[in-house]
């Protein structure tokens, strides 16, 4: 689910990106066909991409997020709440959700602003000594 959710968000993106609209009925159709991925594709859109999307099509529209509420979503992260849930998640070492691992580190990462180096620095070590062949994953 994830993964698909992560190429649908890429496919609308980089549509937006280059202004290409060809690919918007299949699209529409996948998310039509699952909920579900309909809410987590959403989850991802930003402002941007959420006006370009229900401009270019006639049959789902996103609910375009408050100015109020879009600024406080995109607020800068706290490094070390983020390196505590980071560190949390790879003390479960069985259940490791690799996926949920990635999108939040990337996410991390933009969003740090100035401290990102920081940040990826101290994940690095984190990696590479717990799980040493993730690294590249979360980076791809």
């Amino acid at each position: 689910m994830q993964s698909l959710a992560n190429e649908v968000y890429s496919a609308i993106q980089s549509s937006r990106i280059t202004d290409v609209k060809d690919c918007m009925d299949e699209l529409v159709s996948v998310l039509q066909s699952d909920e579900k991925l309909l809410a987590e594709v959403e989850k991802r859109l930003d402002k941007k991409d959420i006006l370009w999307f229900n401009r270019n099509n006639n049959a789902i529209f996103f609910e375009i997020p408050n100015d109020n509420m879009y600024l406080q979503s995109t607020k800068k992260l706290d490094i070390e709440e983020e390196l505590s849930w980071f560190e949390g998640e790879l003390k479960s070492e069985e259940n490791i959700n690799w996926e949920n691992v990635k999108y939040r580190y990337q996410r991390a990462l933009k969003f740090l602003g100035t401290k990102d180096v920081i940040y990826y620095n101290k994940i690095r070590k984190i990696i590479l000594i717990q799980n040493e062949d993730k690294w590249r994953y979360l980076n791809e």
